[in-house]
């Protein structure tokens, strides 16, 4: 199950061009389902960011 609480924001990338590149950023938010929102309009990626600033990929 996914905890939003152990995220400290969300970052959000357009769809990368092939599989070995990361997105070009998009934007950052500290409000999930916002973040959900948008990653889902672009068909783009969803990075939740920890308090220690690692990016972890969310599927959605």
């Amino acid at each position: 199950m996914f905890k939003k609480e152990k995220y400290i924001g969300f970052e959000i990338h357009y769809p990368a061009d092939h599989p070995q590149a990361n997105g070009k950023y998009f934007g950052k938010t500290p409000i999930f389902e916002q973040a959900l929102k948008a990653a889902q309009s672009i068909g783009g990626a969803l990075y939740g960011i920890t308090p220690d600033g690692k990016r972890i990929f969310i599927l959605y």
